[in-house]
């Protein structure tokens, strides 16, 4: 994707992940209608069709064989990988790696696990409300992701970055506040477009840091401090939730939030990108 577009890569980002959280939006309907309609084998087997014409159109693409083949570059010394692994040496890229990892610590601990015990057992919603209100912060994802890229092409990554984690941690204290479906629905939207901001403008900010020629070593290192957040963050806000409540759950994300927001503004540019 980054080196498809060399510039505007916020708006080509923003859009390719919009088009995919639309696609896991109405996928959960779509395959439950043909679950019914022609059974759990012919929806196993019209996704493996799908995913099979997917491959195809990428793999005979002129297109990215061409920008695969202007990306190719001699073998590197080992050394040089030192250049975007975390530590003192490289603050910026340590900055968004932390963002990274706090932002699926929280949505996978806070918001995936004690979110939806908060909304049954504390304000008694049933399932089918914590569904919509689940599907509607999505909705809030895919509105935002459709156009803070292009905003943070025009305004800068970390502004964006920025504003995004502050509507998050403001939606994580106005849930411990609100005690009807509707205005924690609403709260959720918006909690939902923050995250999207996030979500689109973070990852791009890492490119921007991040040198050309081991940018693809950058995204792996970012993906790998994700999968570790969305690893640990049920296990430790399960732990708060347990010893001291909801409460404590939602503020503790929010200044963790607000904590990885003043690292993002730290981080560096690098005068390459």
């Amino acid at each position: 994707m980054f080196d498809i577009f060399r510039s505007g890569r916020g708006r080509a980002l923003g859009t390719f992940q919009s088009i995919e959280f639309i696609g896991s939006f109405i996928g959960a309907p779509i395959g439950g209608f043909m679950a019914g309609a022609i059974g759990y084998r012919g929806v196993f087997t019209v996704s493996a069709i799908l995913a099979t014409a997917s491959f195809m159109i990428a793999y005979f693409s002129k297109e990215l064989r061409q920008t695969e083949n202007s990306g190719l570059k001699g073998r590197m010394p080992l050394s040089s990988f030192r250049e975007v692994l975390p530590g003192i040496r490289n603050i910026s890229l340590t900055a968004v790696y932390i963002g990274s990892f706090s932002r699926m610590f929280i949505w996978n601990g806070a918001i995936g696990t004690v979110f939806p015990l908060y909304l049954n057992l504390y304000l008694s919603m049933p399932v089918e409300t914590i569904g919509i209100i689940v599907s509607v912060r999505t909705l809030g994802i895919i509105i935002s992701t459709a156009i803070s890229g292009s905003l943070s092409d025009r305004l800068g990554r970390k502004p964006i970055v920025v504003t995004g984690m502050l509507v998050e941690a403001l939606s994580l204290y106005a849930y411990t506040r609100l005690y009807t479906s509707e205005l924690i629905s609403l709260v959720s939207l918006i909690e939902g477009f923050g995250r999207g901001m996030v979500l689109t403008s973070l990852i791009t900010l890492l490119s921007d840091i991040a040198p050309s020629f081991l940018r693809g070593s950058a995204i792996g290192i970012y993906r790998t401090f994700m999968d570790i957040g969305g690893f640990t963050g049920p296990i430790f806000f399960m732990l708060i939730y347990e010893e001291y409540g909801s409460l404590s759950s939602f503020l503790s994300a929010a200044a963790i939030i607000l904590v990885t927001s003043i690292m993002i503004l730290l981080a560096k540019t690098s005068k390459e990108n």
